[in-house]
C-alpha cells in the first residue's frame, strides 16, 4: 500500500515544537510519520523517537486508554492521521494498511517487552526542543561516510531487481551478478572460491540503503513481522557499534561487503537453522580479510565461522550436511593453528554415514587429515 496516497485525505502538517498529545489525554488518533521526527516521551520509559515510516499513538486508540506519554514534534513534521473508525474502514478495504499497523505495533511491543526483561530503556536519540537553532543542530552526529561505490568493471555483469524492504517500505536495488558472467578460477581448501571478474559473494547479503535490514537475499523478502521486530534491536545496537555511514545504493568495495554480512547476524542470530547461516556469515568475513592480506582478522572471523559450524553440527539437521560440517570446523581449526583439534574432527567426519558416498569431501578429509596429524606432530600448540 502507497501510503503517501493518503496524504490528500489524511495528512496533517505539524510544525517544529508542537504538542500532539500529552499523558493524560483522551486518545482520538493516531499517527504515521511521513516527514521529520516525533519525540514520545513516556514517564516508565523515557523518551523514544518516531521516525519515518513509524507508526505512534495507536495502542491507546484501539485500547480505548488515556495517552502514556506527551508526543511533541521535533522537526517540521508531514503527518498521516487516522481515528478508530477511519482506520477500521481502511484496514477493511486496504488490508495492507492494517498490516502496516500491525507491523508497527508488534515492533514496539517486542522492544517494550526486551526493555522489561533486560532492564534497559530507549536508546533513541534524545532530541532537545530549542526554537533558536535548526533542527538539524538536534540530531546526533553522524559518523563518516563510506560509499557509494557509483562505477565498477564488472557494471555490464550484474544485474538489479527492485525490492519494497518489509520494514521501512523503502524501494531499493537489489543486486546480482549475471550467471554467465561468474567465472571460477580456483578454490581454497575451505570452499573461498576465487573468480575472474566479479565474485558473487559480495552480493550474497541484500541491504536496505534505508534502515540497514539485511539478510541473504533468498530470506529478503520472505521476512515477516515477528522477525522484523525481533531483528530491529539488535540491528540498531550494530549500527551503533560502527557509526560510519555505509551507503548500499550501488555496488559494493570490500568495505561494503564485510559490512552487509555483519548487518545480516541479527536476522539468524537464535533462528531455526540459523547456526549454519550465521557460520557462513563469519567464514565470508574471514574471506574479506583473506582478500586484503589481514592475516589476524581472517583468523578472528575464522574462529567465529567455526564456532556457529560446530552449532551447526549439534543440530538435529547434522544428518544431512555432517561430513561438509565436520570437515569445515577440522579445516577453520588447521587455519587457526589447532591442529590437534582439526585431527579430531577429521576423524568425525570420516565417521559420518554417508562419508563415502561423497567421494570429493572423501579425498579432501583424507589428504588435509594426514597433513593435520603431521603438523600436530611438530606444532608448539
Amino acid at each position: 500500500m502507497k501510503l503517501f496516497g493518503l496524504r490528500e485525505e489524511f495528512g496533517k502538517t505539524v510544525p517544529k515544537d508542537s504538542v500532539l498529545y500529552s499523558a493524560g489525554d483522551a486518545a482520538d488518533m493516531f499517527y504515521v510519520v511521513m516527514r521529520g521526527r516525533v519525540v514520545i516521551d513516556r514517564p516508565v520509559w523515557g523518551p523514544s523517537t518516531a521516525a519515518p515510516g513509524d507508526v505512534f499513538g495507536e495502542i491507546e486508540v484501539f485500547s480505548a486508554k488515556p495517552r502514556t506519554g506527551t508526543a511533541t514534534a521535533a522537526d517540521d513534521c508531514q503527518l498521516l492521521a487516522f481515528n478508530k473508525d477511519t482506520a477500521i474502514k481502511l484496514a477493511e478495504a486496504t488490508p495492507s494498511f492494517a498490516l502496516v499497523v500491525i507491523r508497527k505495533s508488534s515492533e514496539r511491543v517486542y522492544t517494550a517487552e526486551d526493555m522489561a526483561t533486560t532492564g534497559t530503556k530507549p536508546s533513541g536519540p534524545k532530541v532537545k526542543f530549542d526554537r533558536t537553532k535548526p533542527a538539524a543542530a538536534a540530531a546526533e552526529p553522524e559518523g563518516p561516510q563510506v560509499g557509494p561505490v557509483t562505477t565498477v568493471e564488472y557494471a555490464n555483469s550484474m544485474f538489479k531487481k527492485d525490492q519494497k524492504c518489509p520494514n521501512c517500505r523503502t524501494t531499493f536495488a537489489g543486486w546480482s551478478v549475471r550467471s554467465n558472467a561468474i567465472n571460477l578460477t580456483g578454490r581454497d581448501d575451505d570452499f573461498m572460491n576465487h573468480y575472474s571478474g566479479v565474485d558473487p559473494n559480495w552480493y550474497a547479503v541484500w541491504v536496505c540503503p534505508s534502515c540497514n535490514l539485511a539478510a541473504y537475499a533468498d530470506d529478503f523478502s520472505k521476512m515477516q513481522s515477528f522477525q522484523i521486530a525481533r531483528v530491529k534491536p539488535k540491528l540498531e545496537a550494530a549500527k551503533k557499534a560502527d557509526p560510519r555511514r555505509f551507503m548500499f545504493q550501488y555496488y559494493r568495495d570490500l568495505d561494503l561487503v564485510l559490512r552487509s554480512y555483519q548487518l545480516a547476524l541479527p536476522f539468524y542470530d537464535g533462528v531455526r537453522g540459523g547456526a549454519e547461516k550465521t557460520a557462513g556469515l563469519y567464514h565470508r568475513m574471514a574471506w574479506v580479510e583473506r582478500t586484503r592480506g589481514n592475516a589476524e582478522e581472517e583468523k578472528g572471523w575464522l574462529a567465529k565461522a567455526r564456532e556457529f559450524y560446530e552449532k551447526a553440527f549439534t543440530t538435529s539437521d547434522a544428518g544431512k550436511q555432517g561430513v561438509l560440517w565436520a570437515y569445515l570446523i577440522a579445516e577453520l581449526d588447521m587455519r587457526i593453528g589447532k591442529y590437534k583439534d582439526a585431527v579430531k574432527w577429521f576423524g568425525t567426519a570420516a565417521q559420518q554415514p554417508d562419508f563415502k558416498e561423497q567421494p570429493l569431501l572423501e579425498k579432501m578429509v583424507r589428504d588435509r587429515w594426514s597433513e593435520a596429524g603431521d603438523l600436530s606432530k611438530t606444532s608448539a600448540e
